[in-house]
């Protein structure tokens, strides 16, 4: 009899184990399709929400909010202009203010003392009458300014690892023996190509903005290559080369009480600079010269050229400063005195 109690015990025991298992197994694969599903799930909305050509680039989701003096740089008065500048991701605060504050001081001799030199190339096909042409532009732009006794009268440092700063400059201390020399030397090509089916888009800027004085040399260089939506850049300080984060960078200003979001691949210096000079490439050719009219074949494709240059000394000035479409955008207007 105590063969059989004993018997008994163990089958019930071997029954509860099993079923023990069995519900282990069944919750382990109940974890495991929640998890393929999340996974798919995940995938497909990054694949929908961020399609892009640059599958390196990931995502900030969680915003930088900005204050909102981005947007608003005081107007010139008859004693004071001021200048907006950015550093590039990734920098410590020091240096990172230090050529934020180069930058802005280089806006201010890029829109107050500028030579402008530019060729556009247009392309036409006349030969298949389908409606396709290709714009080519190489600009170079110099110019250079003395900065004294400036102030940065407003500063952040974002979450990425860049400096904004709003410069107060001067306008009656560039007689002073204690000032900063700026250069600003930009070179910019641009090609547009207008295909039946398709559109191609490469630029690329090279920029050197420095800083002399009597008792430093401040070097930054910095070149953009864009061919469609694939970036890169190269970023240098002092000598020493910047490494940007390949992010998305997520930013919010708060103003008059609404949220703008700004996305900015490669950070705020990036989208500021390129939206400025692409409106100076536009207002620099007021005064073109068409020089060349080619009506013989150029190429298989294209058929006709045509070349204009323009070389001009101009002033502008900032009108306004905006997001939309969640990119940063720079209003320019030429000065009248022009």
């Amino acid at each position: 009899m105590k063969l059989i109690s004993t018997f008994v015990f163990l089958f019930f025991v071997f029954i509860s184990n099993a079923q023990i298992n069995h519900t282990s197994k069944r919750k382990i694969n109940e974890i495991e399709k929640d998890k393929r599903y999340f996974e798919n799930t995940f995938l497909e909305d990054f694949e929908t929400n961020f399609k892009d050509d640059n599958a390196n680039y990931l995502v900030n989701t969680i915003p930088c909010y900005i204050p909102s003096w981005l947007l608003n740089v005081p107007k010139p008065t008859k004693d004071f202009i001021y200048a907006l500048g950015m550093s590039d991701p990734g920098m410590d605060t020091v240096d990172a203010t230090e050529l934020a504050s180069i930058r802005a001081k280089s806006i201010v001799a890029l829109l107050n003392n500028s030579n402008i030199r530019t060729v556009t190339d247009f392309y036409s096909n006349l030969k298949s009458n389908a409606n396709e042409n290709m714009f080519e532009y190489y600009s170079q732009i110099l110019a250079s300014c003395k900065v004294g006794n400036d102030s940065i009268i407003n500063s952040f440092y974002t979450k990425y690892n860049e400096a904004i700063v709003l410069l107060r400059i001067p306008l009656n201390e560039k007689k002073t023996a204690n000032y900063d020399f700026i250069s600003f030397d930009c070179k910019l090509y641009k090609m547009d190509m207008n295909m039946e089916y398709a559109t191609q888009y490469e630029a690329m800027f090279e920029i050197d903005a420095n800083k002399y004085n009597q008792d430093t040399c401040l070097n930054s260089h910095y070149i953009l290559t864009e061919v469609n939506n694939n970036v890169d850049i190269l970023a240098e300080y002092m000598d020493n080369k910047i490494s940007i984060p390949n992010y998305y960078f997520n930013y919010k200003i708060s103003v008059s009480d609404s949220s703008n979001q700004l996305i900015a691949d490669n950070g705020l210096w990036k989208e500021y600079i390129k939206s400025i000079l692409f409106k100076v490439l536009n207002l620099s050719q007021i005064n073109s010269v068409k020089i060349k009219t080619m009506a013989e074949n150029y190429s298989p494709i294209y058929e006709k050229m045509t070349r204009e240059v323009s070389n001009n000394n101009l002033q502008f000035n900032i009108d306004n400063i905006q997001i939309i479409d969640n990119k940063l955008k720079v209003d320019l207007s030429i000065c009248p005195d022009n």
